[in-house]
């Protein structure tokens, strides 16, 4: 028997097979809610069988404004005209709320909607078109739930999810306390450069000239000031002894700024930065569920940084190697022998001599 597995990446979901199409959503109430309404409805179902990545609410092009008449009791009844051409009556005992919007200006109405419904995980929206279809979990219809049929392909594919989402993500599946992360400044250099000369003559083109009384001194060549921020981030998931290294970087170029200016692109610098960083870090983790919903963390260590954080801009990876015209020579043995020989010898000759003062010395003793 096959276990199906599911692998999860920090990236935004776009399959059809967790994208689920809803249709037949019949909402009766004030126009301009509708589909706020029916967007919180539906996340709110929805979220019982997995993280929900995005809900999507449109009207339908075929709606036609039902009339409604209010009863004594405080009911409403709204006719609306059938396929067969006949006029059915809908009793609604209670009426909707007040639309903080309008304040009830706007004329009650019965509107069909169809909406998208996009999760993290294949299996938790199998789950929900198996278990929300043909039931009234949304308006006052039976809703009908199938997976989308995107036909064209999607240009945003591979798209990395935001710092808040991904965070959301792992702790969905890795829990409040499973995971941990770590930033770190890197680099960071701003000063003045200089501006290049097709940028300058693009800026000064549409200057006029100016008068030859004040043009008496050298011409002062105009100059940008940049800044730069790298910074690395680590994601760290102790229970299963794994780590994630990434790295981001961001760069602001203005033309002479002031001092609040420099003061903003510094913190648009950091906070940009930071968040690149995060980013990279999450889109190394895949997350392997189980059918019974265990989740085994892997790294993608085929994945790249965009920029080479452990080596400076003036060290590289490339070894530079010689190439000999001609083969060097092998080193004969008979000189290690010789070598080896003249050490023996010395050793023999050293022991001699203490041999010979030792005896010596018992001759004069005796």
């Amino acid at each position: 028997m096959e276990i199906e597995v599911e692998i999860i990446d920090f990236c935004e979901p776009r399959e059809n097979s967790k994208n689920l199409y809803i249709t037949n959503i019949i909402h009766f109430g004030c126009v301009c809610s509708a589909e706020h309404v029916i967007q919180e409805c539906l996340y709110k179902a929805c979220s019982r069988f997995g993280l929900v990545y995005e809900v999507q609410v449109f009207l339908s092009q075929s709606n036609n404004v039902a009339p409604t008449s209010c009863l004594e009791n405080g009911s409403v009844v709204s006719s609306r005209s059938s396929d067969c051409g006949q006029t059915e009556e809908k009793d609604y005992s209670e009426p909707p709320p007040v639309c903080s919007d309008c304040q009830g200006q706007q004329p009650l109405t019965t509107q069909s909607c169809y909406a998208f419904v996009k999760f993290f995980s294949r299996m938790a929206a199998r789950k929900a078109k198996r278990s929300l279809h043909l039931t009234h979990f949304a308006g006052k219809e039976a809703c009908k739930v199938n997976f989308a049929k995107r036909r064209k392909p999607d240009e945003r594919e591979g798209v990395l999810l935001y710092v808040s989402r991904c965070r959301e993500l792992a702790n969905h599946f890795l829990g409040y306390n499973g995971w941990s992360s770590s930033v770190r400044l890197l680099a960071k250099e701003s000063g003045d450069v200089p501006q290049s000369s097709a940028d300058q003559s693009q800026n000064t083109s549409d200057r006029p000239e100016p008068s030859r009384e004040w043009n008496r001194g050298p011409p002062q060549a105009s100059r940008e000031w940049s800044c730069a921020i790298v910074y690395t981030a680590e994601i760290s998931l102790p229970r299963h002894g794994l780590r994630a290294l990434g790295v981001g970087e961001c760069e602001q170029t203005l033309p002479a700024p002031g001092i609040q200016a420099k003061i903003q692109a510094t913190a648009l610098c950091h906070k940009r930065a930071l968040e690149r960083a995060l980013q990279n870090a999450f889109s190394k983790i895949l997350l392997v569920v189980s059918p019974d919903g265990k989740v085994y963390p892997e790294v993608d260590t085929t994945k790249s940084d965009p920029i080479n954080f452990l080596y400076g801009p003036e060290e590289t990876r490339v070894v530079a190697v010689n190439q000999l015209e001609e083969e060097p020579e092998e080193e004969s043995s008979e000189g290690e022998q010789e070598e080896e020989e003249e050490m023996d010898n010395t050793a023999v000759s050293e022991t001699d001599q203490i041999n010979m003062d030792i005896l010596q010395h018992l001759d004069d003793g005796s």
